[in-house]
């Protein structure tokens, strides 16, 4: 009589990813999510850009980025994980009455990012990279 093979068995749980793991093994598969701009902040050149990507729960994880169009390119930019809509309201929110995000397309968040990118290394300017 031949043998069965028997399965491995992995105790049916997945493993548990730290929060820089899932952004580089996972994040790519979330759809975007509605992106926002703000408009230049006078005689600085620097403009914020905010991407989401919505979860299927209803959270939303976001990445913020502090642009400089006329130099440095990117000069700062952070994440938040899994935030609630109030959460991520309260990230919209800058400390001045004088700039507000509005919504903006997907293309038009990445087209400010990666131009000023794009601006700043033609300029011999490298994107910090810690």
């Amino acid at each position: 009589m031949a043998k069965k093979k028997q399965k491995k068995q992995t105790g049916g749980s997945q493993q548990e990813l730290s929060p820089e793991q899932y952004l580089r093994q996972r994040m790519r598969t979330v759809p975007i999510g509605t992106c926002y701009a703000t408009e230049e902040i006078p005689h600085s050149g620097i403009i914020y850009v905010v991407v989401t990507r919505r979860h299927t729960g209803g959270r939303v994880s976001a990445a913020l980025f502090m642009v400089d169009v006329y130099c440095l390119g990117v000069k700062e930019s952070f994440y938040r994980l899994w935030l609630e809509d109030d959460e991520l309201e309260e990230l919209l929110e800058l400390p001045t009455d004088l700039i507000e995000f509005r919504e903006c397309s997907y293309e038009e968040a990445h087209n400010r990012i990666y131009g000023a990118i794009a601006f700043a290394e033609e300029a011999g300017i490298k994107l910090c990279t810690v």
